[in-house]
């Protein structure tokens, strides 16, 4: 039971999952760049960004990290050593997406300030078939009803100073609205 994710506790009602505050989020990725002050700028000025720490560490190593607006997660900028693993990493696609509300007009936004994409925002709809689980007969299911699940939305990808790419798409409750005003729309027709 020690090596439980659960760290011993056995009944999971025992979890404060109920409570108010309770959260869980990401706080911290990391972003490998070439000259941490460039990057700074870039993401300041560029993106819009704010600074959430800049500071020198006791071994003499710089740390800075960048938060979005309206954003919970930091990007750490780290300026890796030359003959490092980590320094191949610098211009490489991330992993990383970022939600907006309206990502023609973010798109737009960042573009006039000169960051890169390397399209236009795109619609994609994304159908995904139920994958057969060996699972109790009453276990709840994620995927409610008798339809095929749906994703989608506007999408795009951009990069930083580094050439590191990330992707920026539209967020659930915007892409269900632009669907439904779209629905209605073709319906009328």
């Amino acid at each position: 039971m020690a090596s439980s994710p659960l760290f011993g506790l056995t009944d999971r009602s025992a979890l404060p999952l109920d409570r108010e505050n309770f959260f869980l989020r990401v706080h911290a990725v990391n972003v490998f760049v070439r000259d941490q002050d460039r990057s700074l700028r870039f993401y300041l000025d560029q993106l819009g960004f704010s600074l959430a720490f800049d500071v020198c560490l006791q071994n003499g190593e710089r740390w800075v990290g960048v938060a979005p607006p309206h954003g919970t997660a930091v990007l750490t900028l780290i300026a890796p050593d030359p003959d490092s693993d980590e320094y191949k990493l610098i211009g490489q696609p991330t992993q990383v997406a970022f939600v907006a509300e309206d990502v023609v007009a973010t798109y737009s936004e960042w573009r006039r300030r000169g960051v890169r994409f390397r399209y236009v925002p795109r619609l994609r709809r994304v159908k995904y078939q139920r994958q057969e689980v060996d699972e109790p007969e009453n276990a709840p299911s994620l995927l409610l009803g008798k339809q095929t699940p749906i994703w989608g939305g506007a999408f795009t990808r951009f990069e930083d100073i580094d050439r590191n790419s990330f992707a920026l798409v539209m967020g659930a409750c915007a892409f269900r609205l632009a669907w439904l005003v779209a629905t209605i729309t073709t319906s009328s027709i």
